[in-house]
């Protein structure tokens, strides 16, 4: 009978102690499970792997698209645009000649082939050619001097294919320096022919 109570005793033991370590196990998973729902409803994540915990995940802000339909563009205003004629009646060409004589320089030559270029393409302009000296000589002299080299830069500019009843050639002499006279390098600058263009009329 003692040993019947003893077995009954200790199979009751261990019953007891299975359903103890049950109830462990279970409270500890639930205690797990809460404290999962705990930190995640925080952000806080990396409890159970150790890692350090982190924040609320933050999406990157992505730019704005650009529409490809939108393009950005300036029209340029009236006053903006640069007309090609106007330019062209605004500009002046100049001839520089040496003391006495009316030779034209390569370089001289090379900007007679430009104002014949600008005139075969605008058949509406023509080319207003004036001669000028420094003050230099006589008054007389250096009219007759601006005036050949007037007529020199207009021959040219008919050889290389301008219409001679496209230019009008001039010469005043020492009336309009643009330089100081008393000086070489005012000298220089005076002697000159000024190639412009006009419309015809």
């Amino acid at each position: 009978m003692e040993k019947q109570q003893e077995s009954k005793t200790s199979v009751s033991k261990k019953r007891n102690r299975y359903i103890l370590l049950f109830l462990i196990v279970t409270n500890f998973a639930l205690l797990t499970g809460n404290l999962f729902w705990f930190f995640e409803q925080r952000g806080i994540t990396g409890i159970s792997t150790g890692q350090a915990s982190k924040g609320p995940e933050v999406s990157p802000v992505n730019p704005p698209k650009e529409d490809p339909e939108i393009t950005l563009s300036h029209e340029k205003s009236p006053e903006e645009e640069v007309n090609p004629m106007i330019e062209l009646l605004e500009k002046k060409y100049v001839v520089r000649f040496s003391v006495g004589t009316s030779e034209l320089s390569p370089r001289s030559q090379a900007q007679l082939f430009e104002i014949e270029t600008a005139l075969s393409q605008h058949s509406e302009l023509f080319a207003v050619i004036e001669g000028h000296t420094d003050s230099q000589g006589s008054k007389a002299g250096n009219v007759k001097l601006s005036m050949k080299r007037a007529i020199i830069v207009a021959k040219y500019l008919e050889e290389i294919g301008v219409n001679s009843k496209r230019m009008k050639a001039s010469g005043s002499g020492e009336l309009y320096p643009i330089a100081d006279n008393n000086t070489k390098e005012g000298r220089e600058e005076n002697r000159r022919v000024e190639i412009s263009f006009r419309r015809n009329n």
